[in-house]
C-alpha cells in the first residue's frame, strides 16, 4: 500500500499546470556544454563536473534563501562544508511570501544575491514563478544519480510543468497539534471537535490569508474533506472560537508548547517536529477525515541568475543526491521522495500507514488553493475578533 502510494505520489507531481514563461539560469561558460549533455540524458561526470567543484571552491559560498528551521540549516550547512569545503550562507524567513517579496525587491534593485530558493512549492510555483523569479532546473542538474528517474520512484518529482521547482520530501500535513499536558490524546479526532465550546479562546491558527500551512489546510478542507462552501462554513465557525492568528511558524508552536494556546491548527510541520525532538510537550492529533500530502517547506528552486553559479550548481546536485537527501530528510522530519533514502530516524507519525486516507497535492490543486487567501481574508476580516 505504502509502496504503491509513493509511486502515485511521484506521478502526481507532474500533472497539468498553468502556462508560464520560464528562463534558464545563467550558468558559467565551463558548464554550458554539460548542461546540454544532461538535457540529452547522457552522463554528466568527468572534467565539466570537476570544473564546477573547482569553481565552487573558488567562490567559497552559496547563498540559500529559505524557510528551513535553524537545526535543519545547521545540519545541511555542516554536511555540505565537510564534503566540499564551501560555506552555506542563509537568509531565513518565517513565511514563503516574505521570502518571495524580498527576492523580488532585490531583483528590481538590480541585486541578484540568491543562489538557491528553498521553501514550499506553493510559494515558489504560485508566487515566485509568475513573478519571473525562478529558472529552469534542468540545465543545473548534472549528476547521474540525480537525473536518473528511477531513484525518484520512476519520474522526476517536479512541482510544475515548467520544471522550476522540485519536491524533495513527502510531508503528511497533520493539521492539528496539541499540548499533551492540557489535552488528552483522543480528545480531537475530527475537524468538528475543534468547534466544541470548551475550546473557545484556546486555539492558535496559522494565518489562512497567506500562502503556507493555513492556506493548505483551507484547500484541503475545500477539495478533499468538505467542499468550497463547507470549508467556508467551517472557517466561519472556527472564527467564532476566537482563535489567535499567527504568522510566525516557530512562535505558533512555542505557544502550544507553553500552553498559552493548547491547540494549534495548521502547524508548520518542520517547526513542530523540531519542538517534539527537543522534548516539547506537544503531539499531532490523528484526524479521521484523512491527510493532505504536500512538500511542506521541502521544495527547491533556483533563480534565473546566480550570485555564485558554480556553488549553486554544486549545492543543488549534492542536496538532491542520496547523501544530501539523507541529511535533509532526517533534519526535515519527513521521508525523501528518493526511494534509496532511509526513513530511519523519522517519526512514524510522518510515514504513511496501510489504510491511511491520503490526498496528494498537484500543481492543479495548488492553483485551486491560490484563490483561498482572498476567500479566507474576507471571512477573517468579517468574523474574526
Amino acid at each position: 500500500m505504502v509502496k504503491s502510494f509513493l509511486v502515485l505520489l511521484a506521478l502526481s507531481l507532474v500533472l497539468m499546470s498553468c502556462a508560464a514563461e520560464v528562463s534558464k539560469p545563467q550558468v558559467p561558460s565551463s558548464q554550458a556544454s554539460s548542461a546540454t549533455t544532461v538535457e540529452k540524458g547522457q552522463p554528466a561526470s568527468g572534467k565539466p563536473w570537476d570544473n564546477i567543484v573547482i569553481g565552487a571552491r573558488k567562490e567559497r559560498i552559496v547563498n540559500v534563501y529559505t524557510t528551513w528551521v535553524p537545526e535543519l540549516r545547521t545540519s545541511i550547512g555542516k554536511a555540505f562544508y565537510d564534503k566540499w569545503g564551501v560555506s552555506v550562507e542563509y537568509t531565513s524567513f518565517a513565511r514563503g511570501s516574505d521570502f518571495i517579496a524580498k527576492v523580488s525587491a532585490e531583483n528590481k534593485a538590480g541585486l541578484f544575491l540568491a543562489d538557491i530558493l528553498a521553501t514550499g512549492s506553493g510559494s515558489l510555483v504560485l508566487i515566485g514563478k509568475p513573478a519571473g523569479l525562478l529558472g529552469s532546473l534542468e540545465p543545473v542538474l548534472m549528476l547521474p544519480e540525480v537525473i536518473d528517474p528511477a531513484v525518484w520512484r520512476g519520474t522526476m518529482p517536479y512541482s510544475d510543468k515548467e520544471k522550476t521547482a522540485i519536491d524533495m520530501v513527502m510531508v503528511l500535513n497533520r493539521p492539528v497539534i496539541y499540548n499533551t499536558g492540557l489535552i488528552s490524546k483522543n480528545e480531537i479526532t475530527t475537524f468538528k471537535d475543534l468547534l466544541k465550546p470548551e475550546y473557545k479562546g484556546k486555539i492558535v491558527l496559522t494565518d489562512p490569508t497567506q500562502t503556507g500551512s493555513g492556506n493548505f489546510l483551507m484547500a484541503h478542507l475545500a477539495y478533499d474533506i468538505f467542499n468550497e462552501e463547507g470549508a467556508k462554513e467551517f472557517l466561519i465557525k472556527l472564527m467564532a472560537q476566537n482563535p489567535a492568528i499567527q504568522r510566525d511558524n516557530r512562535m505558533f508552536v512555542d505557544w502550544v508548547a507553553m500552553g498559552k494556546y493548547p491547540i494549534g491548527v495548521a502547524p508548520w510541520v518542520s517547526a513542530a517536529t523540531e519542538h517534539i525532538a527537543a522534548g516539547a510537550p506537544i503531539a499531532f492529533a490523528e484526524m479521521k477525515e484523512g491527510i493532505g500530502i504536500s512538500s511542506g517547506g521541502g521544495s527547491l528552486s533556483v533563480p534565473p541568475r546566480f550570485a555564485h553559479p558554480n556553488a549553486a550548481i554544486l549545492f543543488t546536485n549534492w542536496l538532491l543526491s542520496k547523501e544530501g537527501q539523507t541529511v535533509f530528510a532526517k533534519g526535515f522530519g519527513s521521508p525523501s521522495i528518493r526511494q534509496d533514502v532511509s526513513t530511519e530516524g523519522i517519526d512514524p507519525i510522518f510515514l504513511p500507514k496501510p489504510g491511511d486516507k491520503l490526498f496528494i497535492e498537484t500543481e492543479e490543486r495548488m492553483i485551486q488553493r491560490g484563490k483561498w487567501p482572498g476567500i479566507a481574508k474576507d471571512i477573517v476580516d468579517k468574523y474574526g475578533k
